[in-house]
């Protein structure tokens, strides 16, 4: 079993307190786009059918660790409300989470893989579990570049997992080409909208 230290559950446990005390909602999002996204995505209060069928895998495999059931919902969520095209999974991506993803009819179009192999660089959305890895960060911000697709979203899990990976999140959100940032603490998002010109960071209850 891994324990974790002591003094990462104190950094995790203040700085969810600051997240939490600073986290807005939709009633502080003046972009149309976020304001619609929060209210159809992250706040949607119905069920998908899926869900029922997900929670029962989970509990098969208990005591095993797993991203939060209402990180994976919301992935579903995100996924099912935006229709993507294309999608990449990089990196070790739990059972769980890929039950999910495996309820979507174009599963066929969701390439696993790591960052250094995948097809190519134009997805319409990309599932990154984390950034411990410092080669995983600057593979990320050149697959950023090369993407010649607009509207990309970039799903980042455990953004708070560590120092490390806090400091790699908040680099990434200053890419150029990442317009607007949002930061749930479990997860961030990253999106590239050449239409929306001023850079926005957000800090958002999920």
């Amino acid at each position: 079993m891994n324990f974790i230290p002591i003094q990462l559950h104190i950094w995790n446990f203040k700085n969810k307190l600051k997240h939490n005390l600073f986290a807005k909602n939709e009633h502080f999002l003046q972009s149309p786009f976020l304001f619609y996204f929060y209210l159809e995505v992250v706040q949607n209060p119905y069920p998908f059918s899926d869900f029922e069928d997900c929670v029962k895998f989970r509990k098969q495999l208990l005591p095993l660790q797993f991203n939060s059931i209402k990180h994976d919902e919301f992935l579903y969520r995100l996924i099912n409300f935006f229709n993507f095209k294309s999608m990449a999974l990089v990196g070790q991506i739990n059972k769980v989470t890929l039950q999910y993803l495996s309820k979507f009819k174009h599963q066929n179009d969701i390439q696993v893989s790591d960052i250094l192999h995948l097809s190519s660089p134009d997805f319409d959305f990309i599932y990154i579990n984390n950034l411990l890895k410092d080669s995983l960060k600057k593979n990320l911000e050149q697959l950023i570049n090369e993407n010649k697709l607009t509207n990309t979203i970039y799903f980042i899990s455990n953004i708070y997992q560590c120092q490390k990976t806090q400091n790699a999140w908040l680099n990434l959100t200053k890419h150029l080409r990442v317009t607007i940032s949002t930061d749930f603490y479990d997860l961030g998002l990253l999106f590239v909208r050449p239409e929306h010109k001023n850079k926005e960071h957000f800090k958002l209850k999920l």
